[in-house]
């Protein structure tokens, strides 16, 4: 959930809770509480337990959903965005190995932060080792990657990064 959904999100449960409030003030009656002595004690439990619900429900949708936000590593988000890349558009991915050029390679690369002075060196290195690649993960196959195949392609074009 991005970080807006989820303001949105505590925002509205926050404005419903809020307007919970008066509603539950005005339910009570004014009689019933005087003949039982507690007139303030019982508006002020309403309004501080509907206060407390709206207060604390966003922190705890937050801390619930923060946790799969935190799960998604940078090499997973990398994975994800490669294997998108990659099986989107298997063609150009197999001619852009053959070639050792082209806007999927140049995304890849973008993908590993290879710098623009390097891409070229990058790109020569797919093309170079472009048998292992297809052992991993052929384009031809009729079945989506794998995550093996996806954290196989990872380590290989890993090591294809050039060292600055």
């Amino acid at each position: 959930m991005t970080m807006l959904k989820r303001t949105t999100l505590n925002l509205m449960i926050a404005a419903l809770c809020l307007a919970i409030v008066p509603a539950s003030a005005m339910a009570q009656s004014d009689a019933d509480d005087a003949a039982a002595g507690n007139a303030l004690s019982s508006t002020t439990t309403t309004v501080l337990g509907v206060t407390t619900l709206a207060v604390g429900l966003p922190f705890l949708i937050t801390s619930t959903t923060g946790n799969a936000a935190a799960k998604s590593t940078p090499k997973r988000r990398r994975r994800r965005r490669v294997r998108r890349r990659v099986s989107q558009n298997t063609q150009a991915f197999q001619q852009s190995l053959a070639m050792g050029g082209g806007e999927i390679l140049k995304d890849i690369a973008t993908i590993y932060e290879v710098p623009t002075q390097n891409v070229a060196t990058f790109s020569k290195s797919m093309r170079t080792h472009r048998a292992e690649i297809l052992k991993v993960w052929s384009p031809s196959q009729a079945t989506p990657m794998t995550d093996a195949q996806v954290a196989a392609l990872d380590t290989l074009f890993l090591t294809f990064v050039p060292a600055t």
